[in-house]
Parts: structure tokens; C-alpha cells; sequence
């Protein structure tokens, strides 16, 4: 029998509607809805259960004083994805949700400012006029990566 690749989180991915047919990963608009809903209390409390990040992926949070942040990494792809809302305080809701894309030196391509212009511009089209996203790239620690910020205008 032959042995099949697994591609769960791929398709996992695909099927949770978290990537957007490149690259990179974003929240899909009812996703971003939920994280923006939360109050840093509702959303501590319910990150661990949170489905942002596949099951199967390697998962920890990292408390911040803004909020905690949801880390996940596939050691299959080399590929990291996290969610981080930042909180003013515990009563309302986040003043933005920075998304991160963290990927091994080598796996993403180059990022011209024409191609951050265009993976910009269709995650602002994924999320609609409800959200302003901004995209900035560069590199944390030994990872690639592609940051998300998401704000309501």
C-alpha cells in the first residue's frame, strides 16, 4: 500500500477558510468579528479553546499587558501563525488585532513593495470595509514574517 503525504493542516486550513490562497494566513471576516467582540477577560478565558490555530499544530500563549497571544507552529511546513488582540483595557473591546505569519528563512518568497501592495490589498478585500488592514514585513528572531494589522476605521 502506498503511503500518502499528509496535508491535514494545509487542508485544514483551507477548509477553516484561514488562508487566502497564498502565502500567508489571516483570520477569515467571522473569525476577525469573534476576536473584535471580545473583551480581554472573554477573550483570555476563551483563547485556549479558540479554533484560530489548527488542532494539531504546536500551540503556547504569550501574556502580554495588552493581551494574550494565540502562538501556532506546524513543524511539518516550518510555518507559524499567531493572533494577538491589544487591549486599552478589560472593559472594552480591542483597539487592533495583529496577526503574524512566521516562516523558515528561504520559504517565502521575496517581498517586493508591489507584491506587499497586492497581498495587502487582497486581505483588505477578504475583510471588507469593516476592517483596515496594514501589512508590514521583516523578520523576529530566525523567522520570515508577514504582520497583519487589522483596526475598524
Amino acid at each position: 500500500m502506498r503511503r500518502r503525504r499528509s496535508w491535514k493542516s494545509s487542508e485544514d486550513r483551507r477548509r477553516r477558510g484561514m488562508n487566502n490562497g497564498s502565502h500567508e494566513k489571516l483570520l477569515t471576516k467571522p473569525q476577525a468579528d469573534e476576536v473584535f467582540s471580545f473583551t480581554k477577560p472573554q477573550w483570555e478565558a476563551r483563547a485556549a479553546g479558540s479554533n484560530l490555530v489548527p488542532i494539531d499544530w504546536h500551540i503556547r500563549f504569550s501574556r502580554h499587558d495588552t493581551g494574550l497571544q494565540i502562538i501556532g507552529y506546524e513543524p511539518l511546513t516550518g510555518f507559524g501563525f499567531s493572533v494577538q488582540p491589544l487591549y486599552a483595557n478589560d472593559t472594552d473591546p480591542p483597539i487592533m488585532v495583529i496577526i503574524r505569519n512566521y516562516f523558515l528563512p528561504g520559504k517565502l518568497p521575496p517581498v517586493t513593495e508591489q507584491l506587499q501592495k497586492g497581498i495587502e490589498a487582497v486581505a483588505q478585500r477578504s475583510l471588507g470595509p469593516t476592517y483596515k488592514v496594514k501589512l508590514k514585513c521583516g523578520r523576529i528572531e530566525n523567522f520570515d514574517s508577514l504582520e497583519f494589522t487589522l483596526t475598524k476605521p
